[in-house]
């Protein structure tokens, strides 16, 4: 888990828009420890699709999460030999557009989903 000594804006704006469209029920911020998420199953669900997209595509750098968004939203080609899948591109767009993920945020939200990783024994409480 990262850990920053204060509140960081950008992670407020998309932990709220992650709690409003019912992805996690709620969340803290503590000093110290940094951000703790208590997801819902459809936020469980997503966020454990969305990690492994991330990784099989590398997006962990903000720089390749927003070309990836670019490319599945038809505004830049993929790179040379690079497949991404229709249903890839609409499952990652879908989310994006279901929690209103801006390309300021996009690099904010990859590292939710990659560092802020739900307790897979949370799917069964």
């Amino acid at each position: 888990m990262l850990i920053s000594d204060k509140p960081n804006p950008l992670f407020e704006n998309v932990a709220t828009q992650m709690m409003e469209a019912n992805w996690v029920k709620d969340y803290i911020y503590e000093e110290g420890s940094g951000y703790r998420f208590r997801w819902s199953p459809p936020g469980l669900e997503r966020a454990f699709l969305l990690q492994e997209a991330i990784r099989q595509n590398e997006l962990l750098s903000e720089r390749e999460a927003v070309r990836f968004t670019r490319v599945c939203r038809g505004k830049e080609a993929p790179a040379a030999g690079e497949e991404i899948t229709a249903e890839l591109c609409a499952f990652w767009l879908a989310c994006m557009d279901e929690l209103e993920i801006e390309e300021p945020e996009i690099s904010t939200f990859v590292q939710v989903i990659d560092h802020w990783q739900p307790d897979r024994s949370q799917m069964f409480s």
